[in-house]
């Protein structure tokens, strides 16, 4: 965890904020943050919106396991921490699998369908800077 990191607690959804390197929102991050965290609140050591956006942007550059996911964040951690709160780094791949395991895929497929609606070429380009 940051040293200057403040935890908030806003109408019961947890947030990391870090005030010295300020993140920049994106249109994916928006759309994941509002998807349920199936988790327990005491297995909840890394931000759900962050394996999910982690995990999208590694699949787009052609990860194809749960190990290729985190080695490709440990790889571009300095953009990812650009993008993603990252409170505790990058998490393990087991903790990537986990979440994907408790987690409802007819929700994952709605959140990743109406994202592209909405977002259209924008993930393209941002894939692109990866």
């Amino acid at each position: 965890m940051f040293a200057d990191s403040v935890y908030v607690k806003k109408s019961l959804k947890l947030c990391w904020t870090n005030p010295s390197n300020i993140m920049t929102r994106t249109k994916l991050y928006d759309l994941f943050s509002y998807m349920p965290d199936p988790r327990l609140n005491r297995n909840k050591k890394h931000n759900l919106t962050d394996i999910l956006v982690l995990s999208v942007l590694a699949v787009l550059c052609g990860a194809e396991s749960w190990n290729a996911i985190q080695l490709f964040g440990t790889t571009k951690i300095e953009f990812l921490k650009q993008i993603l709160y990252l409170p505790e780094g990058i998490p393990s791949h087991g903790k990537i699998k986990r979440v994907f395991h408790y987690s409802n895929p007819i929700s994952l497929r709605l959140f990743l369908c109406v994202g592209s609606i909405h977002s259209g070429t924008k993930l393209y380009s941002m894939m692109l800077l990866l």
